[in-house]
């Protein structure tokens, strides 16, 4: 970011006096990205404060592998029921009463996680933070992107997408290693009505605390030029729900690039899932066990983020070393997360487990920005946040199979079997990449 402002810096001494528009343009553009990242990080603290330890605290509570796949698919299914109305209310209604309520009803879920036991109550559970992801997704993004094109039109949208993904990379990592360790701190043992808090209850607790503060960030930070929302408006943008879908099913349908990058976006959160629910175990067996040991689950977490976030930060460059072909960049970086599965399919040692998970997550980083950015560039203002929730969708679909199918593979058979089977498919699944790079060479040269 230094970099940047001293650049502008340079470009406003040689060609004399900037005129206080463009001035006060730049200061606007510099004050979005700042509210952007603070957001995007805050959105994801709690986040990173409860992955490394929810299979543990289901696992506690006595729920078995395939169990926890069954719950954790009702997370998956509401999320794909809901991706695309919520997207489309996103473009209709705003994207700022569609924020505040996915974090309201996120941290509704996870306070009913927290006193859950029974297979029922936690699918209800995972259902609820279903219904927040849902609305959650895209939106931030989608505000970003449409205040950022209002301010200035040609803005390259890779570095500031690219940023983001870093500051969210490290806001997961920075709750995974603060949530870890406050059970150090804190004794656990203690009764919260019905329940007793356990170490791997503690870092809900601190979840909850941090999405309130995300709350709180979403009612200053996010300004957007609409409308106060009334009655009729809400009706209006419930009705033109329906619409919104059609034509972003249409759009999926008729553009052959985001077809593709639909499909790439299911065997990547077939590949994410997969990792997500079983890794946990996997860990636990490679260390004699899981008990009290919430910091080494805490500091695997944040360094498989860390290294998302730094692949993210490097994804521009990757992009730059494959002369700007964004598109094979993905299919590099998709054969990446492959290779990677399969190292931790074979790991039979913490360290070896630990590179595997590493490496995973560096190529999980790499292809996001720029999977991102082909994807905006393909898309309109109008259809923005319901775009973004059908990418989305695919992810949640591909993450449903890992949840339920892929969990229970492995219960039947094992944990690396699981693997080894997503890995072929995300190599597969990488092919794809090669044709979205034809398509965009044609666009390039005119056809």
């Amino acid at each position: 970011m230094g970099v940047y402002l001293t650049g502008l810096s340079v470009v406003f001494a040689h060609a004399g006096p900037a005129p206080a528009a463009k001035l006060a343009a730049v200061d606007d553009l510099q004050r979005l990205k700042r509210s952007f990242y603070i957001l995007t990080g805050l959105r994801w603290l709690p986040v990173g404060a409860v992955i490394p330890f929810m299979v543990l605290f289901m696992l506690e509570r006595g729920l078995e592998l395939d169990q926890i796949g069954v719950a954790v698919a009702a997370y998956a299914i509401t999320v794909a029921v809901l991706e695309l109305p919520t997207g489309g209310l996103a473009d209709t209604l705003g994207r700022r009463p569609v924020l505040l309520a996915a974090e309201t009803i996120s941290g509704a879920g996870l306070l009913l996680f927290l006193f859950a036991v029974f297979l029922p109550q936690f699918a209800v559970a995972w259902a609820v933070l279903g219904v927040g992801r849902a609305l959650n997704s895209g939106a931030l993004d989608a505000w970003f992107v449409d205040e950022a094109m209002r301010i200035e039109p040609e803005i390259e949208l890779h570095q500031p997408l690219s940023v983001a993904a870093v500051v969210g990379g490290l806001g997961i990592a920075i709750g995974a290693i603060g949530a870890a360790f406050i059970p150090k701190v804190i004794d656990s043992g203690w009764a919260l009505g019905s329940v007793v808090v356990s170490d791997v209850a503690i870092p809900i607790i601190v979840a909850l605390v941090l999405g309130l503060v995300h709350l709180v960030a979403i009612w200053i930070l996010v300004r957007e030029e609409r409308r106060e929302s009334d009655g009729s408006r809400i009706r209006e943008a419930i009705a033109d729900v329906g619409p919104t879908i059609k034509r972003a099913l249409r759009l999926t349908a008729r553009v052959p690039i985001i077809r593709s990058l639909m499909l790439v976006m299911i065997a990547s959160g077939l590949a994410l899932s997969s990792v997500e629910i079983l890794w946990q175990p996997h860990f636990a067996d490679l260390a004699g066990g899981a008990e009290g040991r919430t910091e080494l689950f805490g500091i695997v977490a944040a360094i498989g983020f860390a290294a998302a976030a730094a692949g993210s930060g490097l994804s521009p460059r990757f992009v730059r070393l494959i002369k700007g072909r964004s598109a094979i960049a993905g299919f590099v970086a998709m054969l990446g997360v492959s290779a990677a599965l399969l190292g931790l399919a074979l790991s039979d040692a913490l360290l070896v487990g630990g590179i595997g998970y590493l490496v995973f997550y560096v190529f999980v980083g790499l292809v996001g920005p720029l999977h991102a950015e082909m994807l905006h560039r393909q898309i309109s203002s109008e259809e923005r946040s319901t775009m973004l929730s059908a990418d989305s969708l695919s992810l949640q679909l591909g993450g449903l199979v890992g949840t339920a199918g892929i969990a229970a593979l492995a219960a039947a058979t094992s944990i690396a079997l699981g693997w080894v089977v997503v890995a072929g498919t995300v190599a597969a699944s990488s092919l794809l990449y090669l044709v979205i790079d034809r398509h965009l060479t044609t666009q390039a040269e005119g056809f």
